[in-house]
């Protein structure tokens, strides 16, 4: 289960999802959740059939997405019933080199573009951050942020977090708490 606070002038309220790691249907599912109380629901980007396609090389050099189509739902219903996740097979920190160049491999595939391309008040040559100078408890944070960077500051971006038994320091729980 994944859960997103929603703050407005008038007072917040959570708002509860399922997420899921595979699904088949989308619209189905998405029926499902909904009988079941959940406000959304998490799922990967990226459809299953494609992980074994491009381990097995077809889809490597396919043209188009490696997804569903953005037709199966409305614009409305992608932008506030659909938490997209990266699929639980990209493991590009894995020890087994194999999985990790595969992943790195599929990651470059997915085009990004540069924050010093979309902002003007950018310097040049500015120091960078990099995550190796941060706690486990941390990198995740930057994770979040580099890539909350990297789409422009978008309102339409927002943390989902996922609560388990063991909770990071105070320090850490504070900087979350205070995004958006």
């Amino acid at each position: 289960m994944a859960a997103m606070a929603v703050g407005g002038a008038g007072g917040s309220r959570v708002s509860s999802g399922r997420d899921l790691n595979c699904v088949p249907e989308i619209a189905d599912t998405l029926g499902a959740v909904a009988k079941q109380g959940f406000d959304f629901l998490c799922m990967p980007v990226f459809h299953p059939r494609f992980k074994r396609e491009f381990i097995q090389e077809p889809a490597k050099n396919r043209p188009g997405p490696q997804t569903r189509s953005d037709l199966l739902l409305s614009g409305r219903d992608w932008n506030t019933l659909i938490v997209g996740k990266l699929s639980p097979w990209i493991r590009p920190d894995s020890k087994v080199e194999k999985i990790r160049r595969n992943s790195e491999a599929f990651w470059m595939r997915v085009p990004l573009v540069a924050p010093e391309d979309l902002r003007d008040d950018i310097i040049e040559n500015a120091p960078t951050t990099h995550t190796e100078e941060y706690s486990g408890e941390e990198k995740t944070w930057m994770w979040w942020h580099n890539f909350r960077t990297l789409c422009d500051y978008s309102k339409r971006i927002a943390v989902a977090l996922e609560i388990g038994a063991d909770l990071p320091s105070n320090h850490v729980i504070d900087r979350w708490l205070g995004e958006p």
